[in-house]
């Protein structure tokens, strides 16, 4: 990181007694980034399972701002390359929604933000970043306790952490942020370690994703959800007119997209075709069944793929519970979601693991406790070299025996230390 001096004439001096805040059982909540109205399976997962963890521990969530409404909140659509001329444009244009937000932030205890996959510190800067970060602001401007959770820091990376340089403006104006924060909670080590190595006067922790915990609920409600599948046959989109039934009574492997192919639709739709293709033949042989997995409205382009190669399309409108079930009985699953992947490991469902718009895919292996000498992250948009190694692994990883043991740590720690006691 090269040091760089920058003005922050927006900050008043860190106020201890918002920053040592102890929450309270019965405080009330404002929650900032409620995601379960995106069709995410990651988002709609973990901001519920986040918002199970705080209420279970006695606090109230007496207000949010759901994803829609935090990226509508603001009439001013310029993107700034500077967190701080953001958060004055807002306060100069948007006076009379910026103080809106202020009277929801004070009539509650305390902020807490479910920072997920946001923070990522590109150039230009990601805009729900820069409305994130223009909230915590307002947390310092009127003097209120606010927590980040469940967060990912990271520059831009194509699977590994370090492929992009980070953009040192927006981090260090970040960290400027940061530093009046009551918790920070980094959802895996590569994060932890980019905020930790800053040296700055940060309380942060690492805990693993909120949607581990929802490992104990699918081991108590599996019989439920396999008759469900069992006696009501699921009726999954090829395209906008025609459906097709999908039968679970058999061993299937599950093939989805990533957050980095989403953005080339037509490189996309060539790279999984060919890998759906080899993967459909490679199931054919060993007698087992293959279906795509929508994961999240940005890999559409699946539908596509559906329809080219004649295999059968789960979509992202299911049940997230469901479809939390269905990742975690298959016999592997092919992909670049990190969430979708948490969710299939919770089920011992082994993973073959593709590139995303961060270290997201490289991170989740070191969380599931993967070797080094064997975490793999094959790219986004695979060559025919690649698919044919992904198809590969794909195979060898569908005969290993399941094993969910690191899922149920994990959950432990959710549970025992994610949120303040």
């Amino acid at each position: 990181m090269q040091e760089e001096i920058i003005e922050l004439p927006l900050l008043k001096k860190i106020n201890n007694k918002t920053k040592y805040y102890t929450p309270k059982k019965n405080d009330k909540i404002l929650f900032i980034a409620d995601n379960t109205d995106v069709l995410n399976f990651g988002c709609r997962g973990t901001s519920q399972a986040l918002m199970d963890i705080i209420t279970s521990k006695g606090y109230i969530i007496s207000d949010r701002i759901r994803r829609n409404e935090l990226m509508s909140l603001f009439i001013s659509t310029d993107i700034c390359d500077d967190v701080f001329q953001y958060i004055s444009a807002v306060k100069n244009n948007d006076a009379i929604a910026y103080n809106n937000l202020l009277e929801r932030i004070r009539n509650s205890d305390f902020l807490v933000l479910n920072g997920e996959g946001s923070f990522i510190f590109q150039d230009p800067p990601r805009h729900d970043m820069l409305i994130m970060l223009l909230l915590l602001y307002a947390c310092i401007e009127i003097e209120k306790p606010f927590l980040v959770l469940n967060a990912m820091f990271t520059g831009y990376a194509q699977g590994t952490p370090y492929e992009h340089p980070i953009n040192d403006r927006t981090f260090i104006q970040t960290i400027a942020i940061f530093e009046h924060s009551t918790l920070i909670s980094a959802r895996d080590k590569i994060s932890f370690d980019l905020i930790k190595d800053n040296q700055a006067n940060i309380n942060i922790n690492y805990c693993p994703d909120a949607l581990f915990s929802w490992y104990d609920f699918y081991i108590s409600e599996s019989e439920k959800f396999e008759k469900i599948l069992e006696n009501y046959p699921y009726c999954a989109v090829f395209n906008d007119t025609s459906e097709d039934i999908i039968q679970f009574d058999k061993k299937y492997i599950l093939m989805g997209g990533n957050s980095h192919a989403a953005h080339f639709p037509v490189q996309a739709e060539i790279c999984f075709t060919q890998l759906a293709s080899m993967l459909k033949e490679m199931a054919k042989k060993n007698s087992i069944q293959l279906f795509i997995i929508e994961c999240c409205v940005g890999d559409r382009i699946l539908r596509k793929v559906s329809k080219n190669t004649g295999i059968s399309l789960i979509p992202s409108e299911t049940n997230i519970l469901l479809a939390g079930y269905i990742l975690g009985k298959a016999e592997c699953f092919v992909s670049g979601r990190y969430h979708p992947s948490i969710l299939a490991s919770l089920g011992g469902t082994p993973c073959v693991y593709m590139g995303s718009n961060s270290h997201k895919t490289f991170s989740i292996q070191q969380v599931l406790g993967i070797p080094t000498d064997d975490q793999i992250v094959f790219d986004a948009l695979p060559d025919l070299n690649e698919i044919k190694s992904i198809v590969e692994a794909a195979e060898k990883n569908m005969k290993k025996p399941r094993n969910k043991m690191i899922c149920q740590k994990n959950c432990q720690i959710v549970n025992n230390l994610f949120f303040l006691e």
